[in-house]
């Protein structure tokens, strides 16, 4: 059998150097570039208790001494989702989360923050909650819960931050997990492609400089880089469904290609057994003489 040093020749392993060295700064570049971005979503919203409806008519609800008809719960968070720190500075004025339909706010307050010493600073008045301008680093978040009369929604949230065009509406995590795990077990999909074809593709052009070419080396490499693209492509759209951090998205850009490492290799060798058929094909045709001549695959075969 072959060691991984005689299967790869010089023009297989510049060819590994090449891949990895276009592809995955491509990837880091995408994510990695500098944005200032801060979204919000509401990941939890019931009604509690409506007195309007004919089996709860005989029941009263009071809230500090008055009335309500009807109880919902509102839970709000707030995420810096760029990769840039938003100062308190960055604030025009403080943030508000807004209720439709008039309801009104009864209580607010911080739920859950990361890091845990994130302490944002809430009023209420009426049918708002203000909080205060605060630093917000990449991937800190923090969570609003609010008890609420009447409908709220839908709850708006209203910014203005320096450098920011506007406010990302995100989707419930609930939601968002299941796009973002399908997104990147097809990223990595298409960087298998990418990596298969390489090696099929290395090999073509590596020979072609000796030989006619052995399939069209060119079509390969084109299909290969197009795979490159799409894999890249979806794993940036991962992360931001996903809301992973600058980190966290570097490692699994990096290991990514590591994994895709052992099918290059694959690639390589169907490459090189491409070659050896279409040398044996052209040997045949030019009537050349065959014997003592021993082809790749039967080399391959006996090691």
């Amino acid at each position: 059998m072959k060691t991984l040093y005689q299967a790869m020749s010089l023009p297989v392993a510049s060819a590994i150097l090449a891949a990895l060295a276009v592809l995955v700064p491509i990837v880091i570049f995408l994510a990695g570039r500098p944005v200032k971005e801060l979204s919000f979503a509401v990941v939890a919203q019931s009604t509690l208790v409506d007195v309007t409806e004919s089996k709860l008519s005989d029941f009263e609800l009071r809230f500090r001494g008055e009335k309500i008809r009807r109880l919902d719960s509102v839970t709000v968070r707030l995420r810096n989702s760029g990769n840039l720190p938003i100062e308190a500075r960055d604030f025009e004025r403080p943030i508000a989360i807004d209720l439709a339909n008039n309801a009104l706010v009864l209580f607010a307050s911080v739920s859950d923050s990361t890091p845990a010493n994130l302490s944002p600073a809430l009023s209420t008045a009426d049918h708002q909650v203000s909080i205060a301008p605060l630093l917000l680093n990449p991937g800190d978040d923090f969570s609003v819960s609010l008890f609420v009369e009447g409908d709220p929604s839908p709850v708006q949230f209203n910014a203005r931050v320096s450098g920011i065009r506007s406010v990302v509406q995100m989707s419930p995590p609930s939601r968002e997990l299941m796009p973002g795990v399908g997104l990147i077990a097809v990223s990595t999909l298409a960087f298998f492609v990418y990596f298969y074809l390489g090696g099929v593709s290395a090999v073509n052009f590596g020979r072609g400089l000796a030989g006619p070419a052995t399939v069209p080396a060119l079509d390969v490499l084109v299909l290969s880089l197009a795979s490159g693209v799409v894999a890249a492509t979806l794993l940036v759209a991962a992360r931001h469904a996903l809301e992973l951090s600058a980190s966290r998205f570097y490692a699994v850009a990096l290991a990514l290609p590591l994994v895709c490492v052992p099918v290059f290799i694959v690639g390589v060798r169907r490459g090189r057994r491409f070659a050896s058929r279409h040398q044996d094909q052209a040997r045949n045709q030019m009537g050349a003489p065959n014997h003592g001549m021993q082809t790749d695959a039967q080399r391959d075969a006996r090691g």
